[in-house]
């Protein structure tokens, strides 16, 4: 008869495997496929496994953040979430950051200017900045920042970068003219390619941490 904690493991990863091979349905992966062709480089499995796990536990952090700012402003998390994940959809459209680095992004302009409705209008514009400027979306959102709050140095740094700033005390006007500057261009083939690997990363590593919690949980001694 089969140990109890063994017994518990192997349902585990049973059901961990019928997860992924939904999430390869989803993807048109063939998982069992590719498993077995890492297998044969050794510990490639461990290492894949380990950063699927960290990037899905960093987009958890980076949301939690995300909530916490909202609600500190009063905003109710579950009737705000729909279109904040309308406005990543969008966004992610022309954006090759990932889902956790747009939702830093988003994160940091709230803080920054204490309002949702602006931090929305900015996160597309700090996008299309990042991507038209060949600058990192962090970069991108902390220059947005400064130009909305009137920073000469900001201001002069998106002049250098083709934006003409008409109304510097507007804050919607900076945004509208960063966009008219640095209009959303569709994203190329190997950036999509790219983009995509990253969430498929993120939903094995979603797939496996319950997983992990039930044989660490297991394995635990009573």
């Amino acid at each position: 008869m089969p140990e109890p904690k063994v017994e518990i493991v192997v349902q585990a990863v049973d059901r961990a495997s019928d997860t992924l091979n939904r999430i390869g349905s989803n993807l048109n992966v063939n998982l069992r496929r590719i498993s077995m062709g890492l297998l044969l480089v050794g510990g490639t499995v461990t290492a894949f496994t380990g950063l699927a796990v960290k990037a899905a536990i960093d987009q958890r952090i980076a949301v939690d953040r995300l909530r916490g700012s909202l609600e500190f402003l009063g905003e109710d998390w579950e009737a705000q979430r729909p279109k904040i994940e309308d406005l990543a959809r969008t966004v992610g459209e022309f954006s090759a950051s990932s889902k956790k680095d747009l939702t830093i992004a988003l994160d940091t302009l709230i803080n920054a200017t204490g309002s949702l409705t602006l931090a929305a209008k900015a996160l597309p514009a700090a996008a299309a900045l990042a991507q038209g400027a060949s600058l990192d979306l962090k970069g991108a959102t902390d220059l947005v920042v400064a130009a909305l709050t009137g920073d000469k140095g900001a201001l002069e740094a998106l002049r250098r970068f083709g934006v003409d700033v008409s109304d510097p005390n507007n804050p919607f006007q900076v945004l509208t003219d960063i966009i008219k500057r640095f209009p959303p261009m569709p994203l190329s083939d190997i950036e999509k390619f790219k983009k995509s690997m990253g969430e498929f990363r993120v939903s094995v590593g979603n797939a496996v941490i319950p997983v992990l919690n039930e044989v660490f949980a297991a394995l635990d001694p009573v």
